[in-house]
Order: C-alpha cells, then structure tokens, then sequence
C-alpha cells in the first residue's frame, strides 16, 4: 500500500469546467507559450495550467491592464444630460447620472469635440455633479473586460503577457520559464503602450476632482 501511494499520481487540486472561447483559448495558449508549456488541446481543457491561467485572469488582470492607460480603442464617449429628477439644494446646480457601464473615467468636456474639459465639478457615489446641463463623457466600458474580441492584437497580446508573468512561479514545477515571461511582459507592456499612442490624436483631459481626495474640496454638490 505504502509503495503504491508513492507511484500514485498526485491529484489536481482544482479545475476550471467552463468552456472557453476561441478568442481566450489563443489567449490563453499565448501565455503557455511565452512560459515553454504546452499549449491547451480544447476550449474544454481542464489541466492545471487552464486553472492557473483562469485563476489569475479572475484576479482583475483586465481591470488592471485597462486602468493602466487611457486606450485609445477602448473609450466611449457620451453625452450626458442633468437627471430632472434631482435638485440639489446646495453647491453644484445639476446631476448626471454615470452610465452602468462605467469601468474608468477619460475626461469629462464641455464640448462634443473634446476641446474644452470641464474643470469644475464634483464626483459622487452614482453622480456628477456640475453648473452645465450637458457634459461629454469620455469613459472605457465594462464591456471590454470580458470580451477579447473587442480588443486589438497588441492588447490581447498584453492580457496574454500579464497572465504568463502573473502564473509563471505557481507553475515552476511543471518548467514555466518565469525570467522569459517577466522579459515579455515587459517588452509588450512598452510596445502595446506606444502602438496604441500612435493611433490615438491628442487629448487634454479633464483636470477635477474624481482623480483623487487631494482634488477634494469647495463646493460639494449633491441633492
């Protein structure tokens, strides 16, 4: 029995049972690649190397990536009208309810060119608040996090990257090349960065309050 317990192959501790998609399966094989693992088979694949890949993706690397810079391909831009609904007694004259789909702020304009940042306005829970009826709002969208086909090559490239650097030294033991994913990583991170620059025209961004507490201050709008 004790001889047998040797031989016996230690069990996976976990496994991913969803499915992936054909865009997040090369994704996927990108970042096994960039660590001199074997590729995933199927889009079913429920090895060790598909739930650290899958644990690390779910850990906001996305989130992360997206916040990192303004994108040029991933931003929205909106027009947002005051919420009749809402009188504010105090400070800030108008509301504006933010979209559900906000994941990160770009700017916030007066003008439909975004020309012109609104510099003075308050940022709130659900709201902004402001001495205009109408405001552009230029934001990325939820909707890029999950879905890999909204993005350009360089970016899924770079989502690949992270998850390869991230999951690289949980799988050490199976021969993951940790120093060529920290390499890669590093070397599309600055690539990605300067091709999306070069396809974006120059913006001036909104300079108020919603960066950070330091902006804090003077009027506090809300009802």
């Amino acid at each position: 029995i004790a001889i047998a317990a040797r031989t016996e192959p230690t069990p996976r501790p976990h496994t991913d049972s969803s499915t992936l998609s054909s865009d997040w399966i090369n994704i996927y094989n990108d970042a096994l690649m960039i660590m001199g693992l074997e590729p995933l088979t199927s889009t079913s694949d429920d090895s060790n190397r598909r739930y650290r890949l899958s644990l690390a993706l779910s850990t906001g690397i996305v989130e992360e990536l997206l916040e990192d810079l303004s994108w040029q391909f991933g931003q929205t831009t909106e027009l947002l009208e005051y919420d009749t609904g809402i009188e504010s007694d105090w400070g800030y004259s108008y509301a504006f309810e933010k979209p559900t789909t906000l994941h990160r702020i770009d700017g916030l304009y007066i003008d439909e060119h975004q020309l012109v940042p609104l510099r003075q306005y308050h940022d709130e829970r659900n709201y902004f608040y402001a001495n205009v009826t109408e405001m552009y709002l230029a934001y990325i969208s939820t909707d890029f996090l999950t879905t890999p086909s909204n993005w350009p090559t360089y970016f899924k490239k770079l989502v690949a990257a992270k998850m390869a650097k991230d999951v690289a030294p949980s799988l050490r033991s199976e021969g993951a090349n940790i120093d060529n994913a920290n390499a890669i990583f590093n070397e599309r991170d600055s690539s990605s960065k300067s091709i999306d620059a070069m396809q974006s025209p120059p913006k001036i961004l909104a300079s108020g309050n919603w960066v950070g507490s330091r902006y804090r201050g003077g009027n506090r709008g809300r009802p």
